[in-house]
């Protein structure tokens, strides 16, 4: 089981809004036909995931107080 690494803004002291972006390169091994690539997402506030330049979804996934989901997406469609 994979687990997730937070990612906290270095010297933001919480005041006011706050926009980041955060961008990681992959390079893919040859997948089989019809093999699907998938991205797991969670976050505690909005984000938006682009792939290859496309936009691919929009979260996070509802949950209560203290509590994170995982959005698992498809992006299979948007990889070059």
């Amino acid at each position: 089981m994979n687990k997730a690494i937070p990612i906290f803004l270095q010297d933001y002291d919480g005041a006011g809004n706050c926009q980041a972006g955060f961008v990681r390169a992959l390079e893919l091994r040859a997948l089989r036909p019809g093999e699907a690539i998938r991205v797991n997402v969670t976050a505690s506030t909005v984000y938006r995931l682009y792939v290859n330049g496309r936009f691919a979804a929009h979260g996070p996934a509802r949950t209560t107080e203290n509590y994170l989901r995982v959005d698992d997406l498809d992006v299979s469609a948007l990889i070059k």
